[in-house]
């Protein structure tokens, strides 16, 4: 063999063997259509037999669309809004438990009442709607500033107010003893303000209610009094109403000496300006004894003219300068033995006194 034919078959050798991945690089596509059918692949085939063709996007099975109505299993369970907890219809009265939820503290005060209603042969039903039932009994609490109003409302049928009660707490911690006594108050019949005993009484009930100031003041004092010309001193007591413009008053007397003098009487008077001291007139009307230093005495009704003076009106504490003329409607009467008989003697007599007295 000569050398020059040894190069030829190597040359031919060499370039049999590049041809082939060559070939293969500039084939067309597997998918695209040639002249005589679909091109394969153009590797070399496995020893003893024929290669599979690959699998291609469109060889591959379709996948199915979700069935309408079926929600995807890739959907988070939580976004889909939970349905309202219904319950069937009783034949028996109810106490809507679930009605409110969300609130802490109207969940509580209904399931307490709730459970005492349970006592009672009433169905505690947990649910967001009411249901059908001969009598529905729900629970409102309702906060008002820093009270709490706690009702409990019988409907027959559901939605149909017939009766309720209700309480006024003073905090939530009284919601145990409120529910015992609405629930007895309801079922009962009765009047709540019945049902409180000593330890089951409410804030709404022991609160001291807001009433207008007034002045109504006792005054105690000392007096002199006059019967005609004689003189006495003693006491004067007084409880009555001083004003802005007008006073009065319940007023006892009781003097001795000279002059005696006992009296009760009512009287009134006006004040003329409205300053801390503030003079006044007046007039009373009382029933009394008088008695002068001659053994004159009489009574009946007195009819008392009075002028006074009221100091320190713009404080708690007073003090109340009075002179009155006392005008007996009575003659005073004397007995005397006159040689041995009884002659009656009759006179006329004025009173008039002076007290100073201190109101509180």
């Amino acid at each position: 063999m000569s050398i020059q034919g040894s190069l030829t078959r190597g040359l031919a050798a060499t370039l049999l063997l590049l041809g082939s991945p060559l070939h293969a690089q500039s084939a067309p596509p597997a998918d695209t259509p040639t002249s005589t059918g679909w091109q394969g692949d153009s590797s070399p085939s496995a020893p003893g037999g024929d290669a599979p063709s690959p699998t291609t996007a469109a060889d591959a099975p379709p996948v199915a669309a979700p069935a309408p109505g079926i929600p995807d299993a890739a959907t988070d369970a939580t976004d889909a809004p939970e349905p309202p907890v219904a319950a069937p219809a009783s034949k028996k009265p109810i106490c809507l438990v679930g009605i409110g939820r969300g609130d802490a503290n109207a969940e509580t005060a209904t399931a307490l009442i709730c459970e005492k209603l349970r006592e009672r042969g009433v169905e505690a039903v947990t649910v967001d709607q009411a249901v059908p039932a001969p009598a529905v009994y729900r629970v409102n609490l309702r906060p008002l500033g820093t009270l709490y109003y706690l009702e409990l409302v019988r409907e027959e049928p559901a939605g149909h107010v017939v009766a309720s009660r209700r309480l006024q707490l003073g905090g939530l911690e009284q919601v145990p003893v409120a529910a015992e006594r609405l629930v007895v108050a309801l079922t009962e019949d009765r009047p709540v303000e019945e049902t409180a005993t000593a330890r089951s009484l409410v804030d709404g009930e022991t609160r001291k209610p807001a009433v207008r100031s007034n002045d109504v003041r006792f005054a105690f004092g000392v007096v002199g009094v006059m019967v005609g010309s004689d003189v006495g001193y003693g006491a004067d007591m007084a409880f009555g109403f001083h004003g802005q413009e007008y006073g009065a008053q319940i007023r006892g007397r009781a003097a001795g000496g000279d002059a005696s003098h006992v009296s009760l009487a009512v009287s009134g008077w006006r004040y003329f300006g409205d300053g801390d001291v503030a003079p006044f007139v007046g007039v009373g009307f009382g029933l009394g004894r008088l008695t002068d230093d001659d053994g004159f005495a009489g009574n009946g009704l007195l009819v008392e003219p009075t002028i006074g003076l009221e100091l320190f009106r713009f404080d708690q504490s007073r003090l109340l300068i009075t002179t009155q003329l006392d005008i007996p409607v009575f003659r005073f009467e004397k007995t005397r033995n006159l040689d041995g008989e009884r002659q009656l003697e009759e006179r006329f007599r004025l009173g008039g006194s002076l007290a100073t007295t201190f109101v509180f």
